[in-house]
Formats: C-alpha cells, sequence, structure tokens
C-alpha cells in the first residue's frame, strides 16, 4: 500500500527525532494514548478540523488536554501538523509512525475492528493469539464499527483477516445470485 508522501514525512520526522532521544517506544505508547482520545471524541475531532478555530486556539487546547498524557515530543509534533492546517492527517500519521517503529524491532500494531467494544481480557486475550501467529509482540488497537454487525476484521500489516457478519452475509448473497 502506498503511504502519502506528506504523511510519510510527517511520520519520518517524529521518528527520526524520537529515536534520536531513545524515545521512539514511549512516542508511540503516547500515539496510542492520543488516538484513544481523538477516536474517542467526535467533538475534539470537529475541533481540531474546524477551520473557524484559530491555529492557536487549538495548540493551547490541545497542550492543556494533552499535558500530562502525552510526550512534549509528541505533543509539539501535533501542534506542528496543526499549524499546517493538516489536522486530518493525524491517524495516517499515526498508522506510519507504528510501521516505522515495527519496523526495526520485533512488534506490530494489529487493528480490531468489531461491532461492539471488547473488555480489555478479551483483547489481551486476542494479543496473545495474535503474538503466536505473528511471533512478534503485539500492540492491540481497538476500533467499533458497528455496519459490520457482529464478529471482528483483524488487521496486522498488510494482512486483514475479515470474520465479520457483513461479509458473510456479502458472501452468502454472492452465492444466492449464482
Amino acid at each position: 500500500m502506498k503511504v502519502d508522501p506528506i504523511v510519510s514525512a510527517y511520520a519520518e520526522s517524529l521518528f527520526r527525532v524520537a529515536s534520536a532521544e531513545g524515545l521512539a517506544d514511549r512516542v508511540e505508547d503516547d500515539f496510542h494514548e492520543f488516538e484513544r482520545l481523538y477516536d474517542g471524541s467526535s467533538e475534539l475531532k470537529e475541533f481540531i478540523h474546524n477551520p473557524r478555530v484559530q491555529t492557536s486556539g487549538k495548540k493551547d487546547a490541545l497542550a492543556e488536554l494533552l499535558k500530562d498524557k502525552i510526550s512534549r515530543i509528541l505533543l509539539n509534533h501535533v501542534h506542528l501538523v496543526i499549524d499546517q492546517d493538516r489536522g486530518r492527517l493525524l491517524s495516517k500519521i499515526a498508522e506510519e509512525y507504528y510501521r516505522l517503529v515495527s519496523e526495526t524491532r520485533a512488534k506490530v500494531t494489529a487493528e480490531v475492528t468489531t461491532a461492539f467494544p471488547i473488555t480489555d481480557g478479551m483483547l489481551d486475550e486476542l494479543a496473545a493469539e495474535l503474538r503466536k501467529l505473528t511471533k512478534k509482540d503485539v500492540h492491540v488497537r481497538a476500533r467499533v464499527d458497528e455496519s459490520i454487525i457482529g464478529g471482528v476484521i483483524v488487521k496486522v500489516g498488510d494482512k486483514v483477516l475479515d470474520g465479520s457478519v457483513r461479509k458473510k452475509l456479502f458472501q452468502l448473497k454472492k452465492q444466492m445470485e449464482v
């Protein structure tokens, strides 16, 4: 999958700074925390994307919201992205950053999509199974997408395992059309 060169440039610059400071793992964890907050709040997304809110206001609010939650390196990088009016790219920058980090060590990020929120215990069990399959340390990012109806979709790198009810219904429909 080809990565947008702008996304790649932001992720690579953050990775170089974090690596030089010996904080690549910390920044990765911080990015997960930032994404949890960002993905969990439509108000935060709307605020970051709102062209009527001044950049300085966005940065001040984010600094206050995130001051004890993420490292200064990541906060400065988020401010840079906001300064350049590219807030909509933050999730893609995070994904590319995770890819860069996983290339340097035996760690991967698995994106797990379910129709309903799943418990931390279930996430831990899934991470353990994925560790066995990939032979790498796995960080699981959970997302909820009600449109899959049920089941689970797991994405690790370029590989996707789609066990969703939506996909099964689509396959059944295709079989019935023949």
